[in-house]
């Protein structure tokens, strides 16, 4: 009886960790993004990531070089669709998910949508990064995409206190 209790804190712990509404994958996936976002800071850049995966598998790879390529536009999901376009076949995204080390601007949001990926998980959500970093442009993910006439999955905010951590002491 005991153990069988102490497998249901398990369940339950472990439930509450992964938010319940995303699957150990999609968890191992955002950790690994997140990591590339603490590597993109330590190289001067803002902390961003993103990951492009296929059937569970990444399959690409970026992060913000913002900062060490002085372009504006250089942010990490764009940075990845950039890197896609010329290595993969245009219709492969369309069976690809983006994950973001933080929920993506308007720039990035964008970019998901025209280059047609149906599914987005995403960290830190922008609401907690805007109070980190005071930026005042801020439109829902959610709210932008919901307005394409394509169907665009958001799931998120995934590892939300990691992703947000990796934010702390850049924005000052």
């Amino acid at each position: 009886m005991r153990f069988l209790f102490l497998l249901l804190i398990c369940v339950v712990f472990a439930g509450q960790m992964l938010g319940g509404e995303y699957t150990q994958r999609q968890h191992d996936l955002m950790k690994r993004c997140i990591q590339l976002a603490y590597q993109a800071k330590a190289r001067g850049n803002y902390p961003f990531a993103a990951l492009l995966v296929r059937d569970d598998r990444v399959v690409l790879v970026a992060e913000s070089t913002v900062n060490t390529s002085y372009d504006p536009t250089a942010h990490s999901v764009v940075n990845l669709i950039k890197i896609a376009s010329r290595k993969m076949n245009w219709s492969e995204l369309r069976h690809c998910t983006v994950y973001c080390s933080a929920e993506p601007c308007p720039l990035c949001a964008s970019a998901i949508y025209w280059a047609g990926i149906p599914t987005l998980v995403y960290g830190c959500p922008a609401t907690l990064l805007q109070k980190k970093s005071g930026e005042t442009f801020y439109i829902p993910v959610r709210e932008l995409l919901g307005r394409g006439t394509r169907k665009t999955e958001v799931i998120g905010p995934v590892m939300e206190d990691f992703a947000a951590y990796s934010h702390e002491d850049f924005w000052r």
